[in-house]
């Protein structure tokens, strides 16, 4: 049986005939190690892209495509990537722990597991995966499978106001949000290509159904969950694990998202969960006045902060 080498002993593991792990760990420290060692192994090509997304960094390594520019377009503007290392440092200290555990266990898998051929094509440097970068997935994902359709619904009611479409147009499809259009700006509204053309996809959604044990055939409850990852778009996102844990007398068994240590979508003992993506009106596009290096804030005029940004874009020299 092949083992793990991890901080605690040998870790053995066994694989399905697909290639996902069992793993009998110890103890929940040692199975964040155990699936971190098995992502850094198995997956890092991916972990590695999807953090280039994470940082807007797809352009660099994969050219300039409609996909990449929206992607790094998208998390630039919105600072993704801001204040990394504080909101790490606000988790609590289990959360850290695991965490930790996690990425060493990752990086010692991807130094087992040698560099991907993928990975040797791009120019990028290697670097350690760090618990920063655990928090910059988690908005990634959070992001452009929670926000981002709310802000597709925002963008298309002001591309229909700055293109003079008829007021009844737009409150028969967006009702009381429509009044957030003020009728006088119509005319002067114009977007930029580079906004309108961010989110282009269709629409999504998610599922999850649980059923009761008087209706399945084993008298036992079911659970169905289909969460639609937007970021499912880059595959394949999701990995599959079965952890037996022996202070616990337990086991966890689901799918999770290569980079990140907890199961997303699975059971133990004693219950099953799953998730789904909700998209709450969390999102407004909007008008600012704006003159001389100052915009309006009622009746003030406050001065507005600059960010630079510099992207980096493979097959350019500029």
């Amino acid at each position: 049986m092949p083992r793990i080498h991890g901080p605690w002993g040998p870790i053995p593991y066994q694989r399905d005939a697909l290639g996902f792990p069992r793993i009998r760990v110890r103890h929940r420290d040692e199975g964040a190690y155990a699936l971190g060692w098995m992502h850094g192994h198995d997956r890092q090509a991916q972990v590695r892209l999807l953090l280039a997304a994470a940082h807007g960094r797809l352009m660099e390594l994969l050219g300039d495509r409609p996909l990449t520019r929206a992607v790094d377009y998208s998390v630039k503007s919105m600072g993704l990537t801001a204040d990394l290392d504080a909101q790490w440092e606000a988790l609590d200290d289990a959360t850290r722990t695991i965490g930790g555990h996690y990425c060493e266990g990752f990086e010692r898998g991807a130094e087992d597991g040698g560099t991907p051929a993928l990975l040797r094509l791009l120019p990028a440097a290697r670097r350690p995966y760090e618990p920063k970068d655990m928090i910059a997935l988690v908005r990634l994902t959070g992001w452009f499978g929670l926000n981002s359709i709310t802000q597709t619904a925002a963008l298309i009611l002001a591309k229909l106001a700055s293109e003079g479409a008829p007021e009844a147009l737009t409150t028969l499809l967006y009702g009381d949000a429509a009044a957030d259009i003020d009728p006088t700006v119509r005319e002067a509204l114009k977007l930029p290509e580079t906004l309108t053309n961010i989110f282009s996809g269709g629409p999504s959604g998610s599922n999850a159904f649980a059923i009761s044990g008087d209706k399945s055939a084993t008298g036992k409850p079911l659970l169905m969950g289909e969460f639609h990852m937007e970021v499912g778009k880059i595959p394949p996102v999701m990995y599959a694990a079965h952890l037996d844990i022996e202070d616990e007398d337990d086991f966890v068994h689901g799918v999770c998202v290569a980079g990140l240590p907890n199961i997303a979508s699975g059971r133990n003992r004693h219950c099953a969960w799953s998730y789904t993506f909700g998209h709450a009106a969390n999102v407004s596009v909007g008008l600012q006045r704006c003159r001389a290096g100052r915009r309006a804030v009622g009746d003030e005029w406050l001065p507005l902060r600059r960010r630079d940004e510099t992207v980096r874009v493979r097959g350019r020299a500029d």
